[in-house]
């Protein structure tokens, strides 16, 4: 393995361990939405939302990466990404949830520093969508909570 290839490795391991450490709270929705979508069930969906995108994301730049030490992380990536959805999809209508992850993919590309520094995008999302994928009900009662 080359040296490259074992920093990245170690990089992106790191990320992983920093992020688990590191919860954050997710955006529950863009700014034009917030005031529309304020209910506890409208921020859970989001966040189900959000998460498919970070999942098939991350999924998506580990397979292209061509390391095979990490085909096994991105596939429970891709998973996890696939459940995601279901969840989503279980509060709004399949094309409605593909395009909103389709646009939170775009938005979360966009906010990368480079196509493969995956770094900001789990110090963000990785806690609250583990959260998320353990516990849904539980997440949802999170919202709810916090919508009042």
């Amino acid at each position: 393995m080359s040296k490259a290839t074992l920093l990245t490795l170690v990089t992106i391991i790191a990320a992983l361990a920093i992020s688990f450490v590191v919860m954050r709270s997710m955006n529950p929705s863009p700014a034009g939405e917030q005031a529309a979508n304020n209910s506890g069930e409208a921020r859970w969906l989001n966040e189900a939302i959000q998460c498919a995108a970070y999942y098939d994301l991350s999924a998506q730049i580990l397979s292209g990466m061509d390391v095979p030490q990490m085909a096994a992380v991105a596939g429970r990536l891709a998973t996890s990404a696939e459940q995601a959805r279901n969840l989503a999809n279980e509060q709004a209508d399949a094309a409605s949830v593909n395009q909103r992850i389709m646009a939170a993919q775009s938005e979360m590309r966009a906010a990368m520093p480079d196509q493969r520094s995956l770094g900001p995008l789990m110090s963000q999302y990785k806690g609250p969508c583990q959260s998320l994928m353990t516990d849904p009900n539980a997440r949802l009662a999170y919202w709810q909570q916090q919508a009042g």
